[in-house]
């Protein structure tokens, strides 16, 4: 995502058919600030641009709450805390390394001593949360049509549609990952419908679905996964490519019949990876762990004014 990009298309959006003077006035500054902005002659801090959507009355919060799940004053240091967890060195350092900054930056965010860019801010957004795409065309949908962002947006839509209407889609795109597949000769459409239990027709047909949107592509007798399209639909690349063994293409018929009783608002949070049997005992303990730290944050809460729906059987053996 190219943050400079995005920072100067919502600052003319936003600016609308006002003139730079009149939006620093707006702002409340005495000289032309906004013009500073747009030639990137002063740092457009994050904080700046809450002010600017604040003086276009642009209710921020609701998008916030609804898409990034965090319903405090993004304002404040909370916000940056929300995203970076005091007791989490390890996602720290990853976080550091990935904005080129250093831990001690980072805390300093969190604790309110600094305010990052508008730039390093959309950097942590997007490390920690998978649809800040949809958040700023909500903020400004103009972004739609005027940056790279929009056709992105657009096509991830599209995308999601194919994934929400037809679970099978899932499945064969790690069936094609397999070593099984690898192994095959050529392709054969009749080999994913027996290991899916899928009607060939059914395949040959989501086949031809998947290479017309490029998230497969044929090389020599097969198929390949486009790999930079994975990033743009609702499950990563590494639990696509974890479901490799036959042991578990053996299930995929049991997996199949679980996306399709679930609602088609929730098939986009469906996971499925492979888990050494060794590390059951852990998974099962650090599952506990944050059951019983969701419960307490419900049981110390002065205000209980919003419902909360949550799926505990989260994890299925098979």
């Amino acid at each position: 995502m190219n943050y400079s990009e995005i920072k100067k298309s919502l600052l003319r959006i936003l600016r609308g058919a006002k003139s730079q003077s009149q939006m620093s006035a707006l702002l409340g500054y005495s000289y032309n600030k906004y013009h500073r902005w747009e030639t990137e002659k002063d740092r457009f801090l994050w904080t700046d641009f809450i002010g600017l959507l604040e003086a276009n009355e642009i209710e921020f919060p609701d998008i916030f709450e609804k898409n990034v799940r965090f319903n405090g004053d993004i304002k404040s240091k909370e916000f940056f805390a929300f995203f970076m967890p005091q007791s989490d060195q390890k996602d720290e350092q990853a976080i550091a390394t990935a904005l080129k900054t250093s831990p001690s930056t980072l805390r300093r965010w969190r604790n309110g001593e600094a305010v990052p860019t508008f730039e390093k801010t959309l950097e942590l957004l997007e490390f920690k949360v998978s649809n800040l795409d949809v958040v700023l065309s909500e903020i400004a949908p103009d972004l739609l049509t005027t940056t790279e962002l929009g056709e992105k947006i657009l096509r991830k839509n599209k995308l999601n549609e194919i994934y929400v209407s037809q679970p099978e889609i899932s499945l064969i795109i790690c069936l094609l990952d397999s070593s099984e597949y690898k192994d095959l000769k050529q392709h054969s459409d009749a080999f994913i419908a027996e290991r899916l239990g899928e009607d060939p027709k059914v395949i040959q047909e989501s086949m031809a679905l998947l290479e017309e949107n490029n998230i497969i592509f044929k090389k020599s007798n097969k198929f390949l996964v486009n790999v930079e399209t994975l990033d743009a639909i609702h499950l990563s690349k590494e639990q696509f490519f974890e479901i490799s063994q036959f042991w578990a293409l053996r299930n995929l018929s049991k997996i199949k019949s679980q996306l399709e009783d679930l609602p088609e608002m929730n098939r986009a949070t469906f996971s499925v990876f492979n888990l050494d049997e060794s590390k059951i005992p852990q998974f099962k303990e650090a599952w506990l762990q944050f059951y019983n730290e969701v419960y307490q944050l419900q049981k110390t809460s002065s205000q209980k004014d919003k419902i909360f729906s949550l799926t505990m059987q989260l994890a299925d053996l098979i």
